[in-house]
């Protein structure tokens, strides 16, 4: 099933900046909470993206690029290239 843009969006920056609370998500997105959240329930359901939990000053969840969200993104970045190299 392909990915939607805010779904690829989300593990590109999840890849670079994660793992990463709800609220820093959003704020850099500038994605509203509920959109965010049916997102990453839709990333967990495929097991792209895994939450857990923090105890760094209170208990909050954090959110991170699973193994298969990494081969996800290159497998799309293979793609991507070859579409590329075909256009030439």
């Amino acid at each position: 099933m392909p990915l939607e843009l805010y779904e690829l969006r989300i593990l590109i920056f999840l890849l670079l900046n994660g793992p990463l609370r709800k609220i820093d998500i959003v704020r850099a997105l500038g994605l509203n909470w509920n959109r965010l959240s049916n997102i990453l329930d839709r990333l967990m359901e495929k097991g792209l993206v895994a939450r857990t939990l923090s105890f760094r000053s209170r208990p909050t969840y954090l959110y991170l690029i699973t193994d298969k969200g990494i081969e996800e993104l290159e497998k799309i970045s293979l793609e991507l290239k070859e579409s590329l190299k075909k256009t030439r």
